[in-house]
């Protein structure tokens, strides 16, 4: 059976081009960088080529090694791809691609502290604890 064909997608495009020119401008080779960030070459450079996604986890190391943060990567790849609008349009269904992303529905009530846009790895404060829910405070 034939594998199926990946979509390439243009933000992943646009984000790799991002990581490239920052791995330049850091004076990195690719090799260089492999090594700093962690990735493989070959994996480094099919991300460079936006033919893989890169994962949260490799942004914030490319980010560590190139000395900005995650987030102005996003940024800057938003900033060509076309803004965030057309990325979660993209990711709706409403775009180029055919499969919207899965959508989750809450079975039970929903606060605004539950719509929370995240990015990136976020540590939580030393006092939380694991059973610790931040809107109704400690278990007993």
């Amino acid at each position: 059976m034939a594998r199926p064909v990946k979509v390439i997608s243009q933000f992943d495009v646009c984000l790799g081009r991002v990581v490239k020119s920052k791995r330049v401008k850091a004076s990195h080779t690719r090799a260089s960088f492999a090594e700093a960030t962690g990735i493989p070459e070959a994996n480094l450079k099919r991300r460079e080529e936006g033919q893989n996604e890169i994962t949260v986890s490799e942004l914030e190391r490319i980010a560590e090694v190139v000395g900005v943060s995650a987030l102005k990567i996003v940024n800057e790849a938003l900033e060509d791809y076309g803004g965030i609008e057309k990325l979660l349009a993209e990711h709706r269904g409403d775009g180029p691609m055919s499969d919207g992303a899965p959508t989750v529905t809450p079975s039970g009530p929903v606060s605004p502290a539950d719509n929370v846009t995240y990015l990136g790895h976020v540590k939580p404060p030393m006092n939380a604890a694991a059973d610790d829910d931040p809107r109704t405070g400690p278990k007993d």
